[in-house]
């Protein structure tokens, strides 16, 4: 004889309803989905991973900033580091949906070099630099 229970809703404990709640601030909005901190800037979500990585951009753009100020006798406020990390974030983001639609677009599922090397091709310098670099590799 089947089990009816395994048909009848009544019988299942109701779902937990996950707590949201956010902040809004100019540039980014901060949500807490069960406990969880996700922030969204811009369009994207940072996850707790993705948190992880900008916080790791921001403790390396600190070191690299605070080294040249103190080298160049200069003051460098927590604002102009945490601008210039959104900054460089923000450009990282652009770099990295440009590179998908290269790839995308020439019908490839795989970043390559050809991407890389079409991302720089207004910065001759950069160009030039990873093309020899390319050129070593390939030796």
């Amino acid at each position: 004889m089947a089990d009816n229970r395994l048909h009848d809703p009544s019988h299942f404990p109701p779902l937990p309803i996950p707590s949201i709640s956010s902040t809004h601030y100019i540039n980014h909005t901060i949500f807490y989905y069960d406990h969880i901190l996700i922030i969204q800037t811009h369009n994207f979500i940072l996850t707790p991973f993705s948190q992880r990585l900008k916080s790791s951009l921001w403790y390396s753009i600190g070191s690299i900033v605070d080294a040249i100020a103190l080298d160049q006798d200069l003051n460098a406020t927590p604002q102009f580091i945490g601008s210039l990390t959104e900054l460089v974030w923000s450009q990282i983001l652009t770099s990295g949906a440009d590179l998908e639609n290269f790839a995308k677009h020439a019908g490839r599922d795989t970043i390559d070099t050809k991407d890389v090397l079409l991302l720089v091709r207004r910065n001759e310098q950069l160009k030039e630099v990873l093309e020899n670099a390319l050129k070593e590799i390939k030796k």
